[in-house]
């Protein structure tokens, strides 16, 4: 549990656990840089998303070809990402819906 706690606080300086419960799921997502994947091409996938209509489409990023997509994702339903980075997401909608 240690090892997997320094690692996450090590890994980023906008990890903030929690609980040392936390570690153990967000140990595997610190190693990553995340913010190096802005602006790059998505990899190639499909999944069902639920849009703005509250409808639920299977989508394919290269169906969004030439235009700007946000992909948000979360680790799970009732974890502690669900209360913070949720709400603060939809706060911003307006300024991704002013981008185009």
């Amino acid at each position: 549990m240690f090892g997997a706690l320094s690692a996450a606080r090590m890994a980023s300086p906008m990890v903030r656990l929690a609980s040392p419960a936390m570690a153990r799921f967000a140990a595997p997502l610190a190693c990553r840089s995340f913010g190096t994947l802005i602006g790059k091409q998505a990899p190639a996938f499909a999944a069902k998303a639920c849009m703005p209509d509250n409808t639920f489409k299977m989508i394919d990023p290269s169906d969004y070809k030439g235009k700007y997509l946000v992909l948000y994702f979360y680790p799970g339903d009732f974890t502690f990402v669900c209360a913070t980075e949720t709400i603060e997401f939809h706060n911003k909608l307006e300024e991704f819906k002013k981008r185009g």
